[in-house]
């Protein structure tokens, strides 16, 4: 996401390749990719971390050991209120306080994200592997037929055909 600064890991070792792939998967996003982990929880809307860290493939026991996955989510979330794809806060808690809600859980509904390229990509493999394994099931059904044919030829002459 432009104009997030991604802050330095702690530790060392596996937190640090784990906070890399973290970066390389975040890197390839854009804000409104984000849009489709936007939660209401009890009342208050905001960014789902353990939605984002499952789709990165990040625990979110690594997660809240490393300080800097941490402060790069709560970066994202601040970024997405201020482009207005999450309510304020702070205004959330005040219209708690008023007992006036200004959205419940059914009427927020976020939007999808966009797919992204590499998703588009994927899709389409899949797609064209979904085809060839149906042609190579027809085929595999014709042999079985032509096979089921020879059976029954051979069980009523006791012979096999030339």
């Amino acid at each position: 996401m432009e104009g997030i600064k991604a802050p330095v890991s702690g530790g060392t070792g596996v937190r640090d390749e784990r906070y890399d792939e973290y970066l390389l998967w975040i890197g390839n996003r854009t804000a409104e990719d984000f849009v489709g982990y936007i939660k209401n929880v009890r009342g208050v809307i905001k960014l789902s971390h353990s939605g984002i860290l499952k789709d990165a493939g990040i625990s979110e026991s690594l997660a809240r050991t490393n300080p800097g996955i941490k402060q790069h989510l709560e970066a994202m979330e601040k970024d997405l209120v201020k482009r207005g794809h999450i309510p304020d806060p702070a205004k959330q808690n005040a219209s708690d306080e008023q007992d006036s809600p200004d959205t419940t859980e059914n009427d927020y509904k976020p939007t999808k994200p966009p797919r992204s390229a590499r998703d588009k990509r994927r899709i389409e493999e899949l797609e064209q592997e979904v085809a060839r394994l149906k042609l190579e099931r027809n085929d595999a059904r014709e042999a079985l037929d032509r096979y089921g044919m020879l059976e029954k030829y051979m069980a009523e002459t006791m012979r096999l055909p030339r």
